[in-house]
This record gives C-alpha cells, structure tokens and sequence, in this order.
C-alpha cells in the first residue's frame, strides 16, 4: 500500500545550499535555548496536541539541517501539521 505522502510527494526533495542554511542554524539554536512551556504539556488546542505538533515539525527542522534536504514523508508531515494547526 502506498502512503499517501508517497502519493502526494513521489521522489521529491527539496534542498538548498548550505551556505543558506546558517540563519536557520542560527534560529534553531535560539529556539531549542528556550523550553518548551510547562503549562501546555499534555494540552490539546481544538484536539491538536501541542507536544506532538512541536515534536514533529522539530523532527524535520532536524532532518532538514542535517541532510540539507526534505524527503516526501516529512513535507507530509508538515503538510499534516499545517492542516491540524488550520
């Protein structure tokens, strides 16, 4: 059975040059200095838990830098984190 990210994203990437990535480097360094807030841990905003979504888009964030690309199941993931959060 194929995913459906599989579906959406066939053999799709995106990258960019890792001379560009430094301010996102910079941003992601500011932002993991800064703990995720007590009070909405196991919190849930029109369903949506909030851990989850943060862990999720981190996880790309992540990848992104790492690999300098997005593979097709994490701009899903996105993709689904964009329409939770809508």
């Amino acid at each position: 059975m194929v995913a459906e990210w599989e579906r959406k994203f066939p053999k799709f990437s995106y990258s960019i040059p890792k001379h560009d990535l430094s301010q996102l480097y910079k941003e992601w360094e500011g932002f993991t200095q800064v703990p995720f807030p007590p009070a909405a841990r196991g919190q849930e905003v029109d369903g949506v838990d909030l851990v989850l979504i943060h862990s999720k888009v981190a996880d790309c964030i992540i990848t992104y830098l790492d690999r300098g690309l997005l593979d097709g199941e994490r701009f899903g993931v996105l993709e689904d984190c964009l329409l939770e959060l809508n």
